[in-house]
Protein backbone atom coordinates (compact mmCIF):
# COMPACT_ATOMS: atom_id res chain seq x y z
CA UNK A 1 0.00 0.00 0.00
CA UNK A 2 1.71 3.13 -1.26
CA UNK A 3 0.88 6.69 -2.27
CA UNK A 4 3.29 8.24 -4.78
CA UNK A 5 3.48 11.99 -5.38
CA UNK A 6 5.63 13.11 -8.31
CA UNK A 7 6.51 16.81 -8.26
CA UNK A 8 8.06 18.11 -11.47
CA UNK A 9 6.85 20.41 -14.23
CA UNK A 10 3.66 18.42 -13.86
CA UNK A 11 2.44 16.69 -10.72
CA UNK A 12 0.68 13.44 -10.03
CA UNK A 13 -0.51 11.76 -6.86
CA UNK A 14 -1.38 8.08 -7.15
CA UNK A 15 -2.45 5.17 -4.96
CA UNK A 16 -0.79 1.77 -5.43
CA UNK A 17 -2.18 -1.46 -4.02
CA UNK A 18 -0.42 -4.82 -4.37
CA UNK A 19 1.91 -3.41 -7.04
CA UNK A 20 -0.82 -1.82 -9.19
CA UNK A 21 -1.88 1.79 -9.51
CA UNK A 22 -5.54 1.92 -8.50
CA UNK A 23 -6.21 5.67 -8.42
CA UNK A 24 -4.56 8.78 -9.85
CA UNK A 25 -4.70 12.55 -9.76
CA UNK A 26 -2.75 14.08 -12.64
CA UNK A 27 -2.19 17.83 -13.02
CA UNK A 28 -2.87 17.56 -16.75
CA UNK A 29 -6.56 17.01 -16.05
CA UNK A 30 -7.37 17.08 -12.34
CA UNK A 31 -5.69 17.14 -9.00
CA UNK A 32 -3.09 19.57 -7.66
CA UNK A 33 -1.67 22.29 -9.84
CA UNK A 34 2.05 22.03 -10.51
CA UNK A 35 4.99 24.16 -11.61
CA UNK A 36 3.55 24.48 -15.14
CA UNK A 37 0.13 22.84 -15.17
CA UNK A 38 -3.15 24.23 -13.95
CA UNK A 39 -4.56 21.08 -12.31
CA UNK A 40 -8.23 21.05 -11.29
CA UNK A 41 -9.97 24.32 -12.05
CA UNK A 42 -13.41 25.76 -11.33
CA UNK A 43 -15.32 25.14 -14.55
CA UNK A 44 -17.55 28.23 -14.48
CA UNK A 45 -14.59 30.57 -14.13
CA UNK A 46 -12.73 28.69 -16.86
CA UNK A 47 -15.66 29.19 -19.25
CA UNK A 48 -15.16 32.96 -18.92
CA UNK A 49 -11.58 32.52 -20.14
CA UNK A 50 -12.94 31.84 -23.65
CA UNK A 51 -10.13 31.33 -26.16
CA UNK A 52 -9.26 28.78 -28.79
CA UNK A 53 -8.74 25.14 -27.84
CA UNK A 54 -5.00 25.45 -28.55
CA UNK A 55 -4.76 28.53 -26.30
CA UNK A 56 -6.51 26.67 -23.49
CA UNK A 57 -4.23 23.66 -23.80
CA UNK A 58 -1.07 25.79 -23.97
CA UNK A 59 -2.10 27.76 -20.92
CA UNK A 60 -3.29 24.78 -18.87
CA UNK A 61 -0.28 22.58 -19.67
CA UNK A 62 2.64 25.04 -19.88
CA UNK A 63 1.70 28.45 -18.47
CA UNK A 64 -0.50 27.45 -15.54
CA UNK A 65 0.42 26.52 -12.00
CA UNK A 66 3.23 28.36 -10.24
CA UNK A 67 4.44 29.75 -13.58
CA UNK A 68 1.21 31.72 -14.00
CA UNK A 69 1.89 33.46 -10.67
CA UNK A 70 5.65 33.97 -10.78
CA UNK A 71 6.57 33.95 -14.48
CA UNK A 72 9.27 31.36 -13.80
CA UNK A 73 9.57 27.61 -13.40
CA UNK A 74 12.55 27.58 -11.02
CA UNK A 75 11.05 26.52 -7.69
CA UNK A 76 14.33 27.18 -5.84
CA UNK A 77 14.25 30.84 -7.00
CA UNK A 78 10.57 31.13 -6.11
CA UNK A 79 11.23 29.72 -2.62
CA UNK A 80 14.21 32.06 -2.16
CA UNK A 81 12.01 35.04 -3.06
CA UNK A 82 9.38 33.88 -0.59
CA UNK A 83 11.95 33.39 2.20
CA UNK A 84 13.42 36.86 1.54
CA UNK A 85 9.97 38.47 1.54
CA UNK A 86 10.43 39.62 -2.07
CA UNK A 87 7.41 37.76 -3.43
CA UNK A 88 4.04 36.67 -2.08
CA UNK A 89 4.12 33.22 -0.48
CA UNK A 90 0.43 32.47 -1.15
CA UNK A 91 0.77 30.59 -4.49
CA UNK A 92 3.70 28.47 -3.24
CA UNK A 93 1.89 27.68 0.01
CA UNK A 94 -1.23 26.77 -2.02
CA UNK A 95 0.91 24.41 -4.13
CA UNK A 96 2.26 22.70 -1.00
CA UNK A 97 -1.20 22.55 0.57
CA UNK A 98 -2.69 20.96 -2.56
CA UNK A 99 -0.02 18.25 -2.76
CA UNK A 100 -0.72 17.34 0.88
CA UNK A 101 -4.50 17.53 0.40
CA UNK A 102 -4.57 15.27 -2.66
CA UNK A 103 -2.13 12.84 -1.00
CA UNK A 104 -4.32 12.52 2.09
CA UNK A 105 -7.46 12.19 -0.04
CA UNK A 106 -6.15 8.84 -1.30
CA UNK A 107 -6.24 7.34 2.21
CA UNK A 108 -9.80 6.23 1.42
CA UNK A 109 -8.36 3.79 -1.13
CA UNK A 110 -6.66 1.86 1.67
CA UNK A 111 -9.32 2.19 4.38
CA UNK A 112 -6.59 3.75 6.52
CA UNK A 113 -2.96 4.61 6.20
CA UNK A 114 -0.69 3.19 3.48
CA UNK A 115 2.73 1.78 4.24
CA UNK A 116 4.27 5.06 3.04
CA UNK A 117 3.97 8.14 0.87
CA UNK A 118 6.85 8.35 -1.63
CA UNK A 119 7.57 11.82 -3.00
CA UNK A 120 9.67 12.06 -6.17
CA UNK A 121 10.72 14.68 -8.70
CA UNK A 122 12.87 17.73 -9.17
CA UNK A 123 10.78 19.95 -6.89
CA UNK A 124 11.70 17.70 -3.93
CA UNK A 125 15.25 19.10 -4.22
CA UNK A 126 13.92 22.44 -2.93
CA UNK A 127 14.49 22.58 0.85
CA UNK A 128 11.62 25.00 1.45
CA UNK A 129 9.02 22.89 -0.36
CA UNK A 130 10.32 19.65 1.13
CA UNK A 131 10.29 20.98 4.71
CA UNK A 132 6.81 22.54 4.37
CA UNK A 133 5.44 19.32 2.87
CA UNK A 134 6.86 17.25 5.72
CA UNK A 135 5.18 19.61 8.22
CA UNK A 136 1.82 19.11 6.49
CA UNK A 137 2.24 15.33 6.14
CA UNK A 138 2.88 14.52 9.80
CA UNK A 139 1.35 11.22 10.80
CA UNK A 140 2.24 9.41 7.58
CA UNK A 141 5.57 7.74 6.77
CA UNK A 142 7.22 9.79 4.00
CA UNK A 143 10.00 8.57 1.69
CA UNK A 144 11.81 11.26 -0.34
CA UNK A 145 13.39 10.66 -3.76
CA UNK A 146 14.57 14.07 -5.00
CA UNK A 147 15.37 14.32 -8.69
CA UNK A 148 14.13 13.19 -12.05
CA UNK A 149 14.44 9.48 -12.76
CA UNK A 150 11.88 9.14 -15.55
CA UNK A 151 14.33 8.06 -18.27
CA UNK A 152 16.08 5.56 -16.01
CA UNK A 153 12.73 4.07 -14.98
CA UNK A 154 11.55 3.79 -18.58
CA UNK A 155 14.82 2.12 -19.60
CA UNK A 156 14.66 -0.30 -16.66
CA UNK A 157 11.05 -1.18 -17.53
CA UNK A 158 11.90 -1.78 -21.19
CA UNK A 159 14.84 -3.94 -20.13
CA UNK A 160 12.58 -6.08 -17.91
CA UNK A 161 10.13 -6.57 -20.80
CA UNK A 162 12.92 -7.46 -23.26
CA UNK A 163 14.33 -10.03 -20.81
CA UNK A 164 10.87 -11.55 -20.31
CA UNK A 165 10.70 -10.64 -16.62
CA UNK A 166 7.55 -8.56 -17.13
CA UNK A 167 4.87 -8.24 -19.78
CA UNK A 168 4.46 -4.96 -21.63
CA UNK A 169 1.37 -3.18 -20.37
CA UNK A 170 -0.71 -0.51 -22.04
CA UNK A 171 -1.30 2.68 -20.05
Amino acid sequence: KLIVAHLGGGSSVSAHLNGKMVDLYNSDKEGPFSVERAGALPTHELAEFARSRDDYLEYLAHRGGLFSHFGMRDVERIAEGVKNGEIDSTPLEAYIYNIAKYSYSLLAVFDGFPDALAITGGVVKCDYVRERLLEKLKGIRVLLFPGEFEMESLADGAHRVIRGIEDALEY
